[in-house]
């Protein structure tokens, strides 16, 4: 299900009972969720997606974000990790994003 599907479906159940209400629910990082529960292939198949259609878009933050996450499913020494976060931090460089906020 997607987020979109999620939150609409959960919309018309709960505004009845609360016509005004406002709730925020951060979907977007789901894939760490996954990540720190343990389920890599989860997160990653996430981050692969989430790769895929930002470079579809264009959109070099979210290709920079996605890319890092896909080192993050990987050991940290493996060579495919190393490379992923390297190209992730260029794009970062590139775009001005502090090193901090990586």
């Amino acid at each position: 299900m997607g987020k979109t599907t999620l939150a609409l479906h959960l919309a018309s159940l709960a505004g009845a009972c609360h016509p005004d209400a406002h709730l925020f629910v951060d979907l977007h990082d789901h894939a760490t969720t996954l990540l720190r529960s343990g389920d890599v292939d989860g997160a990653r198949e996430i981050y692969a997606r989430e790769l895929r259609l930002a470079r579809l878009r264009r959109q070099p933050y979210a290709v920079a974000r996605a890319t890092d996450g896909l080192a993050d499913c990987l050991p940290a020494a493996d060579p495919e990790a190393l490379r992923l976060r390297r190209e992730a931090h260029a794009l970062y460089e590139e775009l001005g994003v502090p090193p901090e906020a990586w």
